[in-house]
């Protein structure tokens, strides 16, 4: 496990170990999405996406990182201000995160599957606000 905190005043801290839900947030929808190795259904999107779903001041993005035969062997995450997550910046955010993903997987011994990555949508029950 790898972490580079913030020194942003609005972003908490996740401390390793700790549970959190797994519904909410970009890291823990990769999760669940994988949870039965890589599907066909599982796989619409390798980018997930959370606008202040956990904290109403913070977004992020994760991706997948999978082991031998399909498994996930967990995710990788940007996190950081709200604001700072436009379409653009997301866009540009999700080309290195999903390389970085990408390069973890192959060194765990996993394929990375072959679809082409489209950033998922915020959850229907939540929508993004645009930053002022």
């Amino acid at each position: 496990m790898f972490r580079l905190d913030s020194r942003h005043s609005t972003l908490g801290r996740v401390r390793a170990g700790e549970l959190l839900p797994m519904a909410r947030g970009a890291a823990g929808k990769v999760l669940s999405a994988f949870r039965n190795g890589v599907t066909s259904e599982s796989h619409e999107s390798m980018i997930f996406i959370s606008f202040g779903e956990r904290d109403p001041s913070c977004a992020a993005l994760a991706a997948p990182v999978f082991g031998p035969e399909g498994q996930i062997a967990g995710a990788l995450s940007l996190s950081g201000p709200l604001k700072r997550f436009t379409a653009t910046a997301v866009k540009k955010m999700s080309v290195p995160l999903l390389a970085a993903a990408q390069t973890a997987t192959q060194s765990l011994g996993g394929e990375w599957p072959v679809e082409p990555a489209r950033p998922r949508a915020p959850s229907a029950g939540r929508k993004r606000k645009e930053p002022a």
